[in-house]
């Protein structure tokens, strides 16, 4: 679903693209001791780019905070929480 800057709202659609670039990852084993990855992209893009997508600061922050609470969650507080 997509919203316009007038406020109405409706369901896009996904058009396919045939694009022949690859795309390639290298990540290390132990991200702890190398917390590098490598991301290397083999060919040309044919196609425009994705229209970029911009997420609500407050809806962001409100994600973040939901995440560090996540780290330290036991059981007991999840099913209590519900």
């Amino acid at each position: 679903m997509h919203r316009h800057s007038n406020g109405a709202i409706d369901q896009g659609k996904i058009v396919e693209q045939n694009c022949k670039t690859k795309f390639y990852k290298i990540i290390p084993l132990d991200l702890k001791e190398t917390p590098y990855v490598i991301l290397v992209s083999k060919g040309l893009h044919i196609h425009h780019p994705s229209p970029p997508s911009n997420i609500p600061l407050e809806i962001m922050e409100k994600l973040k905070k939901m995440l560090e609470e996540l780290i330290d969650i036991t059981a007991r507080k999840l099913v209590s929480s519900m």
